[in-house]
């Protein structure tokens, strides 16, 4: 196995246990269900997952970690909002998504140019 190919699932190990720890501590607190995590965030992972074996791991690691903060910034604002959750919270998750997706196509567009340089 090729040292970036070890560099790149060692990386992509940490962020996975990142992602995880904070899905289980949701599901602990019952604030998130294993339908929830099947149906968005194991597919985000697949995704992120097979785009850093293609040569983008600073993309992955910055999407997969941009949806964990997403997460846990959407489950803090429905605990602020008390008995009247609104969907500000999810909101803000699908920004953080977005801002991820953003971001990690931007670092990676720089890591790539490093690269070649």
């Amino acid at each position: 196995m090729s040292t970036r190919l070890k560099n790149t699932l060692k990386t992509y190990l940490i962020v996975t246990i990142v992602l995880a720890a904070i899905l289980i501590y949701l599901f602990v607190v019952d604030y998130i269900d294993l339908s929830t995590v099947a149906k968005i965030y194991l597919p985000i992972w697949i995704v992120a997952f097979a785009i850093s074996l293609f040569g983008g791991r600073m993309f992955s690691v910055v999407f997969v970690l941009f949806a964990a903060m997403g997460l846990l910034v959407e489950y803090l604002v429905h605990l602020l909002q008390g008995d009247r959750p609104t969907m500000s919270g999810a909101f803000l998750n699908i920004v953080f998504l977005v801002l991820g997706l953003l971001l990690g196509v931007a670092f990676q567009r720089i890591s790539s140019r490093r690269k070649r340089s």
